[in-house]
C-alpha cells in the first residue's frame, strides 16, 4: 500500500521565506513545513494498493494531457480550522480558476480508477502545524496578511507523490509526473515558474 496524493510543487519564493521566518518569530514552538516539501494538493488518495497504481497513473496521465499550463497567485495568511485555534498555518490562493478545473479533472480520474474522491477542495500550500494554543502574535500575523500577495506560479507539470508517514520531514517520494501543455513561450519550461 502507497500513501498517495496529486500535488503541485511549490517553488522556495523569497516572500514565503520571510513570512515563515516571521510566523517562527511570532511563536517559536510552531512545526514549520520544510520548503522542499512544499506543495499544493489537488486531490489526496490516501492508501492505495500496488496493483491499481498503474492504472491511477495512466487515467492521471489522460486526465492532464490536454490541460494547459497554469498561473495562480500565492495570496494570504490563513488557518484551518480558525485564526484564533489554528492547527494548520497556511498561504492561499488567487485567480485559480484553472487550478480549479485541473482539480476537477484530475478528481474524476481519481474515481475512474475507483478510489475515493476528496471532499472541500480549498487550494492551500502549508506552512506550519500547531500543536499547543499559539500567542496573540500569530492571529495579528495572519491577519496582518490576510489579502498579501507573495508570489505569483506558472504550473508546467502536476506530481502524483508518495508520503510516508514513519518518515515525517522527509522529501516526498515522486512516483508520477504528468507535464501540462505549455503554449508557446521560451520561459515557461520546468515545473514551475515564479513571476
Amino acid at each position: 500500500m502507497s500513501r498517495l496524493f496529486t500535488a503541485l510543487p511549490i517553488p522556495l519564493l523569497a516572500s514565503l521565506r520571510r513570512v515563515t521566518l516571521a510566523l517562527r518569530q511570532a511563536d517559536s514552538r510552531l512545526r514549520l513545513e520544510s520548503p522542499e516539501r512544499w506543495h499544493l494538493t489537488l486531490n489526496f488518495l490516501g492508501e492505495v494498493a500496488a496493483e491499481r497504481v498503474p492504472d491511477l497513473i495512466r487515467l492521471l496521465r489522460e486526465a492532464t494531457q490536454e490541460v494547459e499550463s497554469l498561473t495562480f497567485n500565492l495570496q494570504g495568511l490563513g488557518a484551518f480550522p480558525e485564526i484564533r485555534r489554528p492547527r494548520v498555518l497556511w498561504v492561499g490562493t488567487g485567480g485559480d480558476d484553472g487550478l480549479r478545473a485541473l482539480q476537477q479533472s484530475l478528481q474524476r480520474a481519481v474515481q475512474s480508477a475507483g478510489l475515493p474522491a476528496s471532499e472541500g477542495f480549498v487550494p492551500h500550500l502549508t506552512l506550519a502545524r500547531v500543536r499547543h494554543l499559539p500567542n496573540g502574535g500569530i492571529a495579528e500575523l495572519l491577519t496582518h496578511h490576510a489579502e498579501t500577495l507573495f508570489g505569483n506560479i506558472r504550473i508546467n507539470e502536476v506530481f502524483l507523490y508518495e508520503s510516508n508517514l514513519h518518515e515525517p520531514g522527509q522529501p516526498y517520494r515522486v512516483r508520477a509526473r504528468f507535464p501540462l501543455r505549455i503554449e508557446a513561450d521560451p520561459g515557461s519550461r520546468g515545473a514551475f515558474r515564479a513571476e
